[in-house]
């Protein structure tokens, strides 16, 4: 199953989501009427000198009506409620279990470790680099990955875990958390903490009505009966409401479970390591509290752990766990486990998490290269199947995409290793982030000599964008993504209203020359994205199910990229006519558009249009785009640049040994 079929599958799993939860109202509702009608009874009283009262009948359509209406109402409106407290992305999630954002230019060694680790996992899957936040003082091993899509997603990692694992320890975590990023879980995880919330949401009802009774004064006996009605009512919504906790509860263990073998077994694939993963769990289990996290909304939040974030009496096993048992997952990667965890104190754990300090120094790369050369990367990306393997199939590529693998996690770190020590420092925090990427636009700009694009520069921003611009322009062209990548969890931290200063400063330097290069718009299309929770920009909803529905776009896009990457209009036709083919029958007949037919206006506006698209749809589109780019077996940077811009705005990964060779 690829990176597509993934995210699609997760897609249908909201939609057995979304039916589970309404059974589960349903049978609320059924229990809350059954309740009431008995507490209808039970408070019914006769007037002295008549008949006892009858029996309450079991069909009450009045009652049924009122229980239906105030109990949905409830329960979506406090989904509802959840949901739009967590509408922000993965940070309010980090934020709401007492996280704290790891500064990317933090120096400690334990911290800069960490933010390592996640740069090269992010570079060589093609996820945007993701901010890292820190659970401070949960002192168990845990992790998780949170947010509605690779732009907002964020990790977030206990201390425990992060002083107590060794690099490889860690790097097997980190590596289970980017799968989750990879196999759409996450979406499916903040819905699963609004359905949860709206289930509970009953008993929170139920302890205010009690409250409410407990305060008021009963003036008579009336009064009094009244009081005694709102604690009847306050009790059974109490029990109602965790009876739907209990319903919550198995409905995030029958999504979750199956999930966490699939990420593990990834991310072993990812770091071609299994040992390594297996020794993170084994000091799980080993530790007192392990993966236990001190938090009101752990609970609701359980589901979302790279361990069992809750103690639970009757261990991984039990009904409630949103986790396969520990020992199963470890036998499972480590067959000679005997399923016996060794004991472990929190001194130990801290001490066995420095054990690679000093073999390894963990710093920013200062040296203009490391010990992975050019030479390597090349060979590494040969193997890895990026488009430097020229012999690859471009349909083979495509279903590469979201795959995790080792050999393009060996080459994004020989790529940060090659990175100037100065510009990596600099994307590390917002100043710096921005004057980088300012610097990379005035160089892409008549080799920086644009007065034009430097009077837009503010003075605040000048003597670091002439320091950094030297740097920029001897760059080699497969540096320059890199490094704005690396500059997006830095830029993420702008506040709104700089990051929109920032977006409009850099298209204004863009528009300096009256001539906007691919890469100038790549630069922007990657900003925009990582930006576009921050900048509250709007993700359409995904309604176009068919690439005939986008057919002026695609044909317009592809068009423009088959004439950028060939010498003359036969071969621009010839690649053209392979994308058609791969679009469908419906594009048989469409006509190489004219060139100059598009500006970057136009592609801007088409790429907001295909957004609005189907997983299915962008694969087709994607793969039609790496047919055109490989049409001639030679791939030039500026068709890599456009096809990253695509693959950005369409919220695809798009590992960073593509194009590079």
């Amino acid at each position: 199953m690829d990176f597509f079929a993934r995210q699609e599958h997760a897609r249908r799993r909201t939609g057995w989501l979304v039916a589970l939860f309404f059974a589960a109202l349903a049978g609320l509702i059924a229990t809350a009427y059954l309740v009431a009608v008995q507490v209808v009874g039970a408070t019914s009283v006769s007037e002295p000198g008549y008949a006892p009262a009858p029996p309450p009948s079991m069909w009450n359509p009045d009652l049924f009506l009122l229980i239906a209406g105030g109990i949905s109402t409830i329960v979506f409106g406090g989904t509802a409620f959840k949901l739009s407290q967590l509408r922000h992305g993965g940070g309010k999630v980090a934020e709401s279990l007492g996280g704290r954002r790891i500064d990317p230019a933090s120096t400690q060694y334990h911290e800069r470790r960490l933010l390592n680790i996640v740069e090269e996992m992010a570079l060589a899957s093609g996820v945007p680099v993701p901010p890292v936040y820190l659970l401070t003082g949960q002192t168990g091993i845990n992790a998780f990955a949170a947010g509605y899509s690779i732009h907002d997603a964020v990790i977030g990692v206990t201390e425990g875990a992060m002083r107590g694992l060794k690099r490889e320890e860690l790097q097997g975590v980190i590596a289970h958390e980017f799968s989750h990023i990879l196999n759409g879980d996450m979406r499916l995880n903040i819905r699963l903490i609004g359905i949860v919330h709206g289930l509970l949401l009953l008993a929170i009802v139920g302890r205010v009505l009690i409250r409410l009774a407990a305060s008021s004064r009963s003036g008579s006996g009336k009064r009094g009966g009244g009081v005694a009605l709102f604690i009847a009512l306050g009790l059974a919504l109490i029990i109602i409401g965790y009876a739907g906790y209990f319903f919550g509860g198995l409905i995030k263990r029958a999504v979750s479970r199956q999930r966490e073998y699939l990420a593990d077994a990834s991310a072993v694939q990812f770091t071609r390591n299994p040992l390594g993963l297996a020794s993170a769990l084994k000091k799980v289990g080993g530790l007192a509290q392990g993966g236990a996290v001190a938090n009101d909304h752990a609970e609701e939040l359980s589901h979302m752990f790279f361990a069992d974030g809750i103690k639970r009496l009757m261990g991984g096993g039990s009904l409630f766990a949103t986790h396969p048992p520990l020992a199963q997952r470890v036998k499972l990667l480590d067959p000679d486990f005997n399923g016996e965890f060794t004991v472990i104190s929190q001194e130990s754990l801290y001490a066995s998490g420095n054990d690679d300090a000093k073999p390894r120094e963990e710093k920013k790369k200062t040296a203009a290269g490391g010990v992975m050369g050019p030479d390597f990367i090349k060979r590494t990306i040969m193997v890895g199947g990026g488009l430097g393997g020229m012999a690859a199939h471009p349909t083979a590529m495509i279903q590469q995409i979201g795959i995790l693998e080792a050999d393009q996690l060996e080459a994004s770190r020989g790529l940060l290793d090659a990175l100037p020590g100065s510009l990596r420092e600099a994307v590390h925090e917002p100043l710096g982030a921005q004057c980088v990427v300012i610097a990379l636009l005035i160089a892409a700009s008549s080799g920086g000599d644009s007065a034009d694009a430097w009077t837009w520069v503010p003075a605040s921003f000048t003597d670091a964008v002439g320091r950094h611009l030297d740097a920029v322009t001897h760059l080699e062209p497969r540096y320059r993504l890199i490094l704005v990548d690396l500059a997006l969890p830095a830029l993420r931290a702008l506040p709104a209203e700089q990051a929109e200063r920032f977006v409009d400063l850099i298209d204004k330097i863009i528009r300096a020359d009256q001539k906007i290069q691919l890469f100038e718009f790549a630069v922007m299309e990657m900003v925009r994205s990582g930006l576009r929770e921050t900048l509250k920009l709007s993700v359409p909803r995904m309604t176009l199910n068919g690439v005939e529905m986008v057919a002026a776009e695609a044909t317009a896009l592809i068009g423009l990229m088959a004439r950028l990457g060939a010498t003359d209009d036969t071969a621009a036709e010839a690649a053209f006519r392979k994308s058609m083919d791969i679009l469908g029958a419906s594009f048989k007949d469409q006509a190489l558009p004219q060139a100059g037919a598009m500006d970057l206006e136009g592609v801007k506006a088409a790429l907001d249009r295909l957004l609005q698209t189907t997983m299915p749809v962008r694969k087709q589109l994607l793969e039609a785009a790496m047919v055109c780019l490989m049409s001639d077996q030679v791939v030039a940077e500026n068709e890599v640049e456009l096809f990253r811009a695509l693959a950005a705005t369409l919220e695809i990964p798009v590992p960073l040994s593509f194009g590079q060779a």
